[in-house]
């Protein structure tokens, strides 16, 4: 009766080949609160999880900065991953492009993450794919320097008078 109480189970009736009525326990309801409270769960550990990732990238963000970050900075990053969408990954390597070419403030970072945006770069994949297939500046300011010396022509002009 408890557990009926609890609504963890039923007795229900159901007729045999025969017309006879017999009872049986019906635990549906049980598995019902079961499979109700695992999914509470699951979603409870994607929540902290979600909110673990979240803390760790203002934290990576302070540290490559050096600085604690300011309420609006908080509100931009919150901002790409709640309203903009950008990935966790996604913002780490725009982090990573940041501090590589030592520009240590998210105006920046917004700027490189709204590029890769605007050319459909959406996973880190992508973007890595992306930066690996564009030349350095070092690559192509040598590779003009040979350009030039091949058609760079000097003429030959005689500056003193020979008899």
């Amino acid at each position: 009766q408890a557990l009926q109480d609890k609504k963890i189970l039923e007795i229900k009736q159901r007729k045999d080949d025969q017309g006879r009525l017999t009872d049986f326990y019906d635990f549906s309801l049980l598995y019902q609160k079961m499979i109700a409270l695992f999914d509470n769960k699951v979603e409870e550990t994607e929540k902290v999880a979600t909110a673990k990732q979240e803390n760790n990238i203002y934290d990576q963000i302070q540290i490559e900065f050096g600085r604690p970050l300011s309420p609006i900075e908080i509100e931009t990053i919150s901002q790409w991953i709640d309203t903009d969408h950008f990935s966790y990954d996604l913002i780490r390597l725009a982090l990573k492009e940041a501090v590589l070419n030592q520009a240590y403030n998210l105006k920046y970072m917004d700027r490189i993450l709204l590029n890769w945006q605007q050319r459909h770069l959406t996973t880190p994949a992508q973007v890595e794919n992306s930066l690996n297939s564009r030349p350095t500046s070092q690559d192509t300011s040598s590779s003009n320097k040979d350009n030039q010396k091949k058609h760079i022509q000097i003429p030959l002009v005689k500056l003193t008078k020979d008899n």
